[in-house]
């Protein structure tokens, strides 16, 4: 399949050369031939400092130069254990190069800390193309996630008033509770007679149901059993979207297109669906705070108060209340998952977390007020451990604003910069039983014998996840109340689960959970 698929490009590309010839061109920068360099260190000592294209890369084919040997090596849907593989055989640093891009992939925490810490007024992540060319082919305004330089400091600064500040999104604990409740009502009532993904199926739900209701300021009924069909559309299409997102960093975007591409017509039809249900709902909305204002009703809540405050457009609030929306789909649901699966493999730690929970709940209380939530370290640590195993993005990146120098080697202005999150979590060098499940090594009374910048699932600095805090909410809120009432243990233990990359870490088979009650 792989020898096919890597056949399939070379028998299409001199057609599609001949009417694009300039759209393969391989960027010339990262082939600099720039001579090896000494510098002076503090201690006057000579340091030697190499060139870019001296840095170790995997093998190289013509015209698709490091894309055969990622196929190869499964790096498709296996692309965390390609990463490892080549920390292995290439060392801490080391250089991808494609037909549309290249990046420079990091694996020692100092090294992401320096070029993190070298972030400029408007930090730029990995230009995901796809996503850009899909609003400039619809028409469609820019959100945080798709717009760069001034455009990106204006929309985040407007959203960061509502969603950064962690009084903002407290102020939701109640009615999060309220979805948690439904969440776990679905779960122990569908779970042990459902089909195999019904866990999985119920945090998506879940999830965007708790996003929903901080964007809307009310229920999307997404956990209902007469819940709008579009709901699962959406769902549907997010997934989608992810997968062909990363279908498509295998094929030079413009030759997708020139060849009108199965995976590229499925990566729209995704959009489409995602822009289309997301803006009926943003419209739903709208319809009710208008007809709150003629009846002199105040008005108030995440989506009133970013039109309010004049920043943005109307496109670029359906541009951002959108990215918001499908962000929350995949990303806190399988953080959830994941835990539950860990939870359920660790007897003794689920046994700590729920004799901490009984302390501060109180018996007989399944009510998690938002006074609570300082008290509970342990359900913290649990999800922190979580992210450190599984990080949802297994990845983070930043492109260069000036040169550094990392590993000893000279790394020229624009160049992405890779954080492997997953790899450095696992890191054994790192952290000690680095593959097994240990959240007390996240609490204040345990050392920190690890570096901070090993693990930063939610990123660093001005452009760092903007729906943190809404997203830890979330999860320390389900978590709790669930293991407050229900033992957790797996339904096949002998059946370890896989994971997967689709973008995000994912398992490769569902995740079956059985709940007991206390």
């Amino acid at each position: 399949m792989q020898r096919r698929c890597v056949a399939g490009f070379s028998r299409y590309f001199n057609a599609f050369n001949r009417s694009n010839s300039s759209i393969l061109c391989f960027n010339q920068r990262s082939l600099s031939t720039k001579a090896a360099t000494t510098l002076k260190t503090h201690d006057d000592k000579q340091q030697t400092v190499k060139a870019f294209d001296e840095m170790p890369h995997p093998p190289y084919w013509p015209i698709f130069l490091g894309l055969p040997h990622a196929i190869k090596h499964k790096a498709g849907t296996q692309f965390h254990k390609y990463l490892t593989m080549n920390r292995k055989e290439l060392g801490k640093i080391y250089r991808s190069d494609s037909p549309s891009f290249t990046i420079v992939t990091v694996f020692d925490p100092a090294d992401v800390e320096k070029f993190y810490r070298m972030d400029g007024k408007w930090p730029k992540r990995f230009n995901v193309e796809s996503w850009k060319d899909y609003r400039k082919v619809r028409g469609i305004a820019s959100g945080m996630i798709t717009s760069e330089d001034e455009e990106w400091s204006r929309t985040r600064k407007a959203v960061d008033k509502l969603m950064m500040r962690p009084k903002e999104i407290f102020k939701y604990t109640p009615q999060l509770n309220a979805v948690a409740d439904d969440a776990i009502q679905h779960l122990v009532k569908s779970v042990p007679t459902g089909p195999p993904n019904t866990l999985s199926d119920i945090l998506f739900h879940w999830a965007l149901e708790s996003a929903g209701t901080v964007l809307f300021e009310k229920r999307m009924d997404c956990l209902s059993e007469k819940k709008d069909p579009e709901i699962e559309e959406f769902i549907q299409a997010v997934h989608d979207f992810l997968l062909h997102t990363q279908n498509l960093f295998f094929v030079p975007l413009k030759l997708a297109k020139f060849l009108r591409l199965r995976i590229y017509k499925e990566f729209i039809q995704a959009n489409d669906t995602m822009f289309r249900v997301g803006r009926k709902y943003v419209d739903m909305k709208l319809k009710e705070i208008n007809q709150n204002i003629e009846k002199g009703v105040a008005v108030e809540g995440f989506l009133s108060q970013l039109l309010q405050q004049k920043q943005l457009t109307l496109e670029e609030v359906y541009s951002n209340v959108i990215e918001l929306m499908s962000g929350a789909v995949d990303t806190t649901s399988n953080t959830i998952l994941w835990c539950l699966y860990e939870l359920a493999r660790n007897p003794q730690v689920q046994q700590r977390l729920q004799k901490e929970l009984d302390a501060v709940i109180g018996p007989g209380k399944t009510e998690v007020k938002e006074e609570d939530l300082p008290k509970l370290p342990y359900v913290k640590a649990c999800i922190k451990e979580i992210m450190r195993l599984y990080p949802v993005p297994f990845a983070l990146s930043r492109v260069l604003d000036e040169e550094i120098i990392l590993q000893g080697y000279r790394i020229p202005p624009g160049t992405t910069l890779m954080a492997p999150l997953y790899c450095l979590g696992r890191d054994p060098e790192i952290f000690e039983e680095s593959e097994s499940y240990k959240p007390d090594r996240w609490l204040r009374e345990n050392p920190r014998n690890f570096p901070a910048f090993a693990a930063i699932p939610f990123g660093f600095g001005p452009r760092s996840c903007v729906g943190r805090r809404l997203a830890e909410l979330e999860m320390h809120l389900l978590l709790a109340k669930l293991l407050k009432q229900y033992q957790l243990r797996l339904k096949y233990p002998d059946r370890p689960v896989e994971i997967e990359t689709k973008l995000f870490l994912l398992p490769k088979t569902p995740i079956e959970v059985v709940f007991t009650k206390r």
